[in-house]
């Protein structure tokens, strides 16, 4: 029995998530990492259980992430859909994942909208996910776990996938609901551009390391605006703190979202 998680994290929070949500697995694993897996292949085996970690980018799952899921062929596979955001709102994103779970071969039995630190306002979330994030999330995952055996040991099939936004499946057995629209709101992406304004060293790690190949290998300050997906892994891995947004576009929104996210908003977790 292999455990596969299927990550995109630009920046940290949604993998760290999905550590501590599969910390007590204990057996072998699988990691793939989809910011720069665009096309995995896995043969899936009974047994297997598989993990979608995607993050959300206002209300919504990035496009990168959910169209390197494309080649996977579940089997019927159990799944669990984890979305990880930054202390606002998750929306649509947490029924998206979930249907293209289902809509992919996999059969999608337990789902999670987890907090971590915002991705673009640092202060929003700083230390999430946390002790207490960890504790809650691992203890999720065992009830998951005995969601298997038990279907299991009474024969019982995981959901089939149903139409998008129902939340159902011909097989309601195990099947349950999670808040979403559908159709889903619209991607409006947040445009955010992080501009190189300090002292480069030249070591191409931020073009070499973008999710979307957006920052051109022979002139590390051109960004393509239309490919960048606003991830802000660019201005986090830089040593040198060269990239940064542009003030008069990152301080209004930091101010909008303080008032939006200063209350602490709890993981919500369906089984």
């Amino acid at each position: 029995m292999t455990l596969h998680k299927f990550v995109f994290s630009p920046t940290g929070g949604t993998k760290k998530a999905a550590a501590f949500l599969c910390r007590n697995w204990g057996g072998k694993e699988n990691n793939i990492d989809l910011t720069t897996e665009t096309s995995p292949v896995v043969d899936f085996k009974p047994g297997d259980l598989a993990v979608f970690a995607l993050p959300v980018y206002a209300g919504r799952l990035p496009p990168a992430g959910i169209n390197r899921l494309q080649a996977l062929k579940g089997k019927k596979t159990p799944a669990v859909a984890l979305v990880v955001y930054g202390n606002r709102a998750y929306e649509d994103a947490l029924l998206e994942l979930k249907n293209t779970v289902n809509s992919l071969g996999f059969r999608c039995i337990a789902a999670v909208a987890a907090v971590a630190r915002h991705s673009i306002v640092d202060s929003i979330a700083s230390f999430r996910p946390d002790l207490q994030d960890s504790e809650q999330l691992s203890a999720f995952f065992d009830k998951i776990q005995d969601k298997i055996r038990t279907a299991s040991n009474q024969g019982f099939q995981a959901p089939e996938a149903g139409n998008p936004g129902s939340g159902t499946g011909t097989d309601k057995t195990l099947d349950f609901y999670v808040p979403g629209n559908f159709p889903y709101k619209e991607i409006n992406p947040v445009p955010l551009v992080p501009e190189l304004t300090g002292d480069c060293s030249s070591c191409g790690a931020c073009a070499r390391r973008c999710p979307v190949k957006a920052i051109s290998r022979d002139n590390y300050a051109q960004v393509d605006s239309k490919k960048c997906i606003s991830c802000m892994r660019c201005l986090r891995i830089c040593t040198r703190k060269a990239r940064s947004l542009p003030p008069e576009k990152l301080q209004p929104l930091a101010a909008r979202l303080e008032k939006l996210c200063s209350d602490r908003k709890e993981n919500e977790l369906f089984l």
